[in-house]
């Protein structure tokens, strides 16, 4: 909310170079927000800002209640309460003039608009925000450091009049700009200009250009290095200039740490290795650079209109009728020619010359205040106004309060120059039948200045003032101040300064003690103004100041009241309004300024005089075929008198009827009457209700074209047809062919420069360059054509060989009726659809009613098919409207769908009363699922608007998710008569009821289903080599098919489980679509062998002792194993019993094992075999093996 700060409170605030900052916020706010304000004049009288904080509009109550070393300075404060209901970004408009505040806007684009964000604010992170604004620019500069001081450039590259793009990958370096300034990065990473500007560049208007900002530390270079540089992610080597730009920074940059820095603007252009000496230089600049750079282009607006049609915007110095139609060329995506049939000039551009009666002429007053003790009845002025004629020179009858002799002239010239005499006797009067004492001649003295003339500009007609002092030989103009010698003056140096001496002087009759002097000097501190230390010996009062600066800023201001100064005070007139500047000489330690004032309060009076100015306002109107004595024109211009309007002056060459009409002001409004009935004018002859307006701002003369044919359309030609049609042009190129909608085009022009000497003629410079000018089309989204209806892609796609779905936006759409269709296959065949079949896709499925209706009532069934969005829980959705019998359009108990139809639809049982006709609702979707309400964004609507039902009983309506029409679809499906080859191309061709031609690939189906599976990890197989009922339906815990298109999938085992062999064996499956494409996904199984192998041993063997051991593995065999042995007990030396071990083992780990008995006889002659003794043991092991059990004997010694 914007405070209006009471005068206490702004005798408190304290007037430093940053603005009334620190102890506004201290007192009053807990946030503050300063808006610096570049005005490229100077003039910080009215400036302030519109200001739209998200709760309030503050009126354009904001102004610039000081000024600081950038210009006016804006200061909003704001509480913690306030800051917490505002919008994170405040919408301002800053204005030159907060009295006429649509006609000062400072932003030329986004209607004024200028957006600061403020969440640093409203975060607490900061109390105070600094935003800098230039006029022209659309947004802030906002500094890194407020200590900082600012050098901010306005940059211009006039090329920008043929390439819109001119300033991408533009940036700049800068160095010697102190710790904390404005970093160097990388040198291929550096700032680039972000910030857009707009400014008038003479005769061209809103000329392209951005802004930049520099960050200058206290302890920065007091020059600091600059440099344009293009190369922005590109690492482009590429200057502005090639050398080094030096800028002064001095003057804005801090003392020490503890100082805060100043800001200024500079200008600067593109190729100069200097920045402009000032505005208007720069200015002149751009104009020359920006003219030399025009050349005729496409500009936006070019564009596909129509079936056949080309909208053309052109943008040069050459006019349509001057371009070539043969130089014209349009081109497909594949650079085919399309044949043009004929260029047509719309008839906006259709209007001629004609040789006006009105003379536009501004006219100004020149009040001259001469201060002098001579006698009034000896002076006179001649000057350029009369013919420089002293004769009949301007004489004063009159005086003002201060006894100022008061002289009136007027002329209607941009300027004018004068001097004054004084009758001094002598004879240079042919003719002596005259008073010489009353005529003036060029011998008379010329007390205004012997050498010079008075020269005043009257450019801006209204009333101009000028005050002249004989005794000083000067004269200032009221409103302009005036510097002066201030060597003239007489007076005693007061100070002795240890540092610079500044002093100014300032010649005015007003009260010298009521006199102070505010600026930079002594930090603009309003309340602390600094007084004159004394009169010149000529009574002139004079300031001594002693200041460490080089330069400074300052105003005088006037006490009228007597009672202290303050900026809201309306009292204190600022003597000097726009800021004077003082500095010293390179080396020098003193200066000194003397100055007339820009306002002084003893200077009234009344001109006698009244400035009339005379403009033209030229009204073409076109397409009216009737009696042109039916037209009248009647409004500002002629006291809106119905019955006496102007009319019709001329007629053109084009068959247009011209008003030509003399104004004495340059704004207003007018109607056109037409008097169809011829009974005379009046109101009601009116075309339109509302006023056409005009204003010519700063020009004489205003053309305006209204277009009968085109709805009364008004075209603003700007002070002249010529200027209009130079610059900017429009026209059509009408095609033989129709375009087809989303197809790429371009059109291109051949330009060769006309000869030099007659540039106005279609004769060409053969031996001149000729250059392309290139522009791709789009299709327009206005202009009588509407966007095609069918949706492509996924929407449109053939579902099987014989179906296409098709996809409108319209669900209203119907084949047959309002579109027509076509199939093309390949090389463009035309494929014949007769007996094509068109339906609905969708549709409400079948449904069996739950709800019991009272006597008297209607049962109504929505079906809703909702594909789009995913709803949890029938409570999500609700229907509300009129169709609610209780409440129309209760919000707060809305109804919820029963269930849902056999094609999954969503369906409502509604019972309404036997009476109702029509009902309208919306359904609505509960994203959150916490109840419906209006304020709720969470709450989507599903429908496009108000659904209407004429309810039925047993009514049954088909609504789809996002439309509002009842009983239609979208979506409809083709059935063809012959079938599709998915490995062709195939197009449909609309020609919907816009006329366009839409040409729409059939998306083919060419992609495999996926087929995927998760199998039961306990699904283990043993070999077996003779299973054949394998089914895989047993074995999976998830077995998915998913393909692009809906439709049915087939599936198959492509290859049997192999279980002949353990390990691991795959089967492989198959999913095949209405198309035949197939996916296939293999599934691997593990086999697992757990049967032994088979190990056939020989039977027991006899040996006698001593016998050579056999080769015990040839007495085992295995047919699926492999034998291992051990025969480590057999002592073939020792007569006794011993067992072979054998071991079968095959890949899978299955082992069998068996023993071979050895008998061991003892040798001849030995004796007999004794008996155990009782000192011997024998242990029988039976150990029991897989397949059986093996007896071991074990014999255990003593």
């Amino acid at each position: 909310m914007k405070k209006l700060l009471s005068l206490l409170l702004v005798l408190m605030l304290s007037l430093t170079v940053v603005g009334v900052s620190q102890e506004a916020s201290a007192v009053a706010y807990d946030a503050v927000i300063y808006v610096h304000v570049y005005q490229h004049d100077g003039d910080y009288t009215n400036t302030g800002t519109g200001l739209w904080d998200g709760v309030n509009w503050n009126e354009w109550g904001d102004t610039a209640d000081t000024t600081d070393s950038l210009g006016g300075v804006i200061t909003i404060g704001y509480t913690t309460a306030e800051l917490a209901a505002l919008s994170d970004s405040l919408e301002f408009k800053p204005v030159s003039n907060t009295t006429d505040p649509d006609n000062t806007l400072l932003a030329p684009a986004n209607e004024g608009k200028v957006m600061l964000d403020i969440t640093d604010l409203k975060a607490e992170t900061i109390t105070e925000l600094h935003a800098y604004y230039v006029e022209g620019a659309d947004g802030f500069f906002i500094k890194e450091h407020e200590e900082n001081a600012l050098l901010l450039f306005v940059y211009a590259n006039p090329a920008v009049a043929a390439n819109a793009d001119i300033y991408d990958g533009w940036g700049f370096h800068t160095w010697d700009q102190g710790a904390l300034g404005t970093p160097r990065a990388d040198y291929w990473v550096f700032p680039e200009l972000a910030i857009d500007v707009a400014l008038d560049a003479g005769e061209f208007d809103g000329v392209p250009m951005r802004l930049g900002g520099i960050e200058v530390g206290f302890d920065a270079q007091n020059t600091i290095g600059f440099i344009m540089h293009y190369g922005i992610d590109s690492g482009e080597e590429l200057k502005s200039c090639s050398s080094d730009i030096k800028p002064d920074v001095s003057d804005i940059k801090a003392a020490d740490a503890e100082s805060d820095g100043g800001a200024k603007v500079m200008y600067y252009v593109h190729g100069a290795c200097d920045f402009e000496a000032d505005y208007a230089s720069f200015l002149t600049s751009v104009e020359d650079g920006y003219r030399a750079g025009l050349k005729n282009k496409f500009v936006a607006g070019t564009e596909i209109s129509g079936t056949s049609t080309i909208s053309v915007d052109f943008f040069g110095l050459k006019q349509p009728w001057e371009l070539i139609p043969s130089n014209f060329m349009v081109k497909d995506a594949n650079g085919a020619m399309l044949r043009i049939q004929e260029i047509i000039i719309p008839e906006a551009l259709n209007v001629g010359l004609y040789e006006s009666d009105v003379e536009p002429m501004v006219e100004t007053v020149v009040v001259v205040y001469v201060d002098t003790a001579l006698d009034i009845a000896d002076l006179g002025i001649a000057g350029d106004f009369q013919g420089w004629s002293p004769d009949v020179a301007v004489t004063s009858t009159t005086t003002d309060a201060n006894g100022y002799y008061v002289f009136e002239l007027s002329t209607f010239e941009t300027e004018v120059n004068f001097v004054i005499l004084e009758e001094n006797g002598e004879d240079d009067v042919e003719t002596t039948e005259v008073d010489e004492s009353t005529v003036l001649g060029w011998n008379d003295t010329k007390i205004s200045h012997p050498d010079n003339n008075i020269n005043v500009d009257t450019s801006g007609g209204g009333i101009v003032e000028v005050y002249f002092n004989d005794i000083s030989n000067d004269y200032h103009i009221k409103n302009t101040p005036k510097t002066i010698d201030p060597t003239m003056y007489t007076y005693t140096a007061d100070e002795t300064c240890v540092n610079n001496l500044f002093t100014i002087f300032i010649d005015t009759d007003l009260a010298h003690t009521q006199l102070g002097l505010v600026g930079t000097l002594n930090g603009w501190d309003i309340e602390n103004t600094i007084a004159p230390v004394g009169e010149t010996t000529e009574g002139v009062p004079y300031w001594e100041v002693c200041t460490e600066d080089v330069d400074g800023e300052f105003k005088v201001l006037f006490d009228t009241s007597d009672d202290g100064f303050a900026w809201s005070n309306p009292d204190d007139v600022e003597v000097t309004p726009n800021n004077m500047a003082i500095e010293l000489a390179e080396e020098a330690t003193e200066a000194a300024v003397a100055l007339y004032p820009m306002i002084d309060e003893t200077l009234v009076h009344e001109a006698v005089l009244v400035p009339t100015s005379i403009y033209r306002l030229s009204v073409y109107i076109l397409g009216y075929e009737e009696d042109y004595h039916n037209l009248g024109l009647t409004g500002d211009f002629n006291g809106w008198q119905e019955t006496t309007p102007k009319f019709v002056s001329y007629s053109d060459g084009f068959g247009n009827y011209i008003f030509d009409i003399e104004m004495t002001s340059n704004s207003g409004g007018f109607k056109l009457f037409i008097d169809t009935d011829m009974d005379g004018f009046t109101w009601s002859d009116s075309i339109t209700e509302d006023n056409f307006n005009y204003d010519l701002a700063g020009d004489t003369s205003k053309v305006l074209v209204i277009d009968l044919t085109d709805s009364n359309a008004m075209t603003d030609f700007g002070p002249s047809v010529e200027e209009y049609q130079a610059k900017y042009s429009s026209f059509d190129i009408v095609m033989e062919d129709r375009f087809m909608y989303g197809e790429a085009y371009t059109i291109e022009y051949i330009d060769i420069p006309a000869i030099e000497d007659n540039p106005a003629t279609t004769e060409v410079d053969e031996t001149a360059d000729a250059e392309i000018i290139t522009w791709d089309l789009e299709f327009a989204t206005v202009v009588n054509i509407e966007q095609p209806n069918v949706v492509e892609g996924m929407g449109t796609y053939a579902v099987s060989p014989t179906e296409i779905q098709v996809e409108f936006t319209d669900p209203a759409m119907v084949f047959g009726i309002n579109v027509e269709l076509s199939l093309f296959g390949p090389d463009d065949t035309f494929m014949f659809v007769s007996g094509s079949d068109y339906g609905l896709t969708y549709g409400a499925g079948d449904y069996t009613q739950t709800v019991t209706c009272a006597e008297g009532e209607n049962v109504v069934f929505i079906h809703m098919n909702i594909m789009n969005t995913e709803v949890a829980t029938l409570p999500q959705l609700g229907i509300v409207g009129s169709i609610q019998v209780a409440a129309d359009w209760d919000i707060d108990n809305t109804i919820a769908p029963i269930g849902m139809d056999s094609e999954g639809n969503y369906v409502w049982e509604i019972c309404l009363p036997a009476t109702d006709e029509e009902v309208a609702f919306k359904v609505l979707y509960d994203i959150s699922a916490d109840g419906f309400a209006w304020s709720n964004d969470d709450d989507a609507e599903l429908v496009t608007d108000n659904v209407n039902i004429t309810v039925e009983n047993m009514g049954h309506y088909y609504l789809e998710e996002g439309t509002s029409a009842i009983d239609t679809s979208k979506y409809h499906t083709i059935m063809l008569d012959t079938e599709l080859n998915k490995d062709n191309e195939y197009y449909l061709l609309f020609n919907d009821v816009s006329g366009i031609d839409i040409m729409m690939p059939v998306l083919m189906d060419t992609e495999a289903p996926t087929v995927t599976a998760t199998i039961d990890p306990t699904a283990v197989f043993t070999v077996n080599n003779t299973v054949t009922d394998f089914d895989v339906n047993d074995y999976f815990t998830i077995l998915g098919f998913v393909d692009n298109r809906e439709g049915e999938l087939d599936f198959t085992v492509k290859t049997p489980l192999d279980m002949s062999t353990a390990g691991t064996a795959s089967i492989v499956i198959a999913a095949t679509d209405m198309w035949g494409n197939e996916g296939t996904y293999a599934i691997e199984f593990t086999i697992v062998d757990d049967t032994n192998p088979e190990l056939v041993v020989d039977a027991a063997k006899e040996y006698e002792a001593g016998t050579t051991a056999p080769d015990w593995a040839t007495f085992a065999t295995s047919s699926d194993g492999t034998i291992t042995v051990d025969a480590a007990e057999v002592d073939m030396a020792a007569a006794g019993v011993y067992y072979v071990n054998y071991t079968a083992a095959d890949p899978s780990g299955n082992q069998t094992l068996k023993t071979l008995q050895v008998t061991i006889t003892a040798a001849p002659d030995t004796g007999c075999f004794g008996s155990f003794g009782l000192g011997s043991s024998i242990g029988l092991i039976v150990a029991a093996i897989a397949g059986g059990a093996v007896l071991f004997f074990v014999r255990k010694q003593k």
